[in-house]
């Protein structure tokens, strides 16, 4: 990402691609995310960017840290299997997936819904 920034300069507008890496790419220059979490914690993701566009950046590194168990729960399987999962125990849509995707394990289920109550997404 660094690279990019450097090779691009103002000619490019870089967005992160991974949630995890959302506060960096912005350190470096980035507009912003293509985020994942976002389906889950819009309001969080979105705080994340203007707070550090609105150079409240020690807050701004804080909520991406907070991020990082949810974001790893919802990346412990292929992309969107977690997701859909997660969007299915907030009510949001139905748990059908796919071929050649399968539905998320158990045990990965139940980490999922461990952090997204962690994180205030569900209730216990």
């Amino acid at each position: 990402i660094a690279e990019l920034c450097r090779l691009a300069g103002d000619g490019l507008y870089l967005y992160a691609g991974d949630d995890a890496d959302a506060f960096g790419v912005l350190a470096l220059g980035g507009q912003g995310v293509i985020s994942v979490a976002a389906n889950v914690v819009p309001a969080a993701m979105h705080e994340l960017a203007a707070r550090f566009r609105g150079g409240e950046i020690a807050e701004s590194r804080a909520m991406q840290l907070s991020l990082l168990p949810l974001i790893r729960a919802l990346f412990c399987e292929v992309n969107p299997i977690p997701v859909k999962a997660a969007m299915h125990m907030m009510g949001m849509c139905s748990d059908v997936i796919r071929l050649p995707l399968v539905k998320m394990t158990a045990a990965n289920r139940e980490k999922l819904r461990a952090e997204m109550v962690k994180f205030g997404v569900l209730a216990e």
